[in-house]
């Protein structure tokens, strides 16, 4: 590690990101420099105002960032299970890309694509998208 900072010099940064968007809120506080999470490829507004509101020094939006958190939070749990094949499905509803992972993954059958699609914590990060978008100054 000692040898990092030298081979690049002293003028760059050596970023920290985390590998879940559930657990930002903390990352932020000990400066990491965001999270690798498929969720802002199906909710992007959502996780970009969570980002924002990890930053922020306005202490009323601390209570936000912790509600937002949760609702990310749970949906990561979910997406975690359905992996790749999921996000697909995921992606190809909303947006109407394709839905069918690249090889060697296997798609997700429609049938446990329409479970997906209906789990509670899912549906609420789906909510949470239009009502980011209608936040005034948006």
């Amino acid at each position: 590690m000692d040898e990092f900072p030298r081979s690049i010099g002293k003028d760059h940064r050596f970023e920290v990101i985390d590998g879940f968007i559930d657990i930002l809120v903390p990352s932020t506080l000990v400066s990491a420099a965001g999270a690798i999470s498929g969720l802002p490829n199906v909710a992007p507004r959502t996780c970009v105002r969570l980002w924002e509101l990890c930053n922020s020094t306005n202490e009323g939006d601390k209570a936000e960032a912790r509600r937002l958190r949760n609702v990310v939070a749970l949906a990561d749990g979910v997406a975690i299970g359905i992996g790749i094949a999921g996000m697909k499905q995921i992606l190809h509803r909303k947006f109407g890309y394709g839905k069918n992972p690249r090889r060697p993954l296997l798609p997700m059958e429609e049938a446990r694509a329409d479970v997906v699609l209906n789990d509670l914590y899912i549906r609420a990060l789906m909510e949470e998208e239009p009502a980011v978008q209608n936040e005034p100054g948006r």
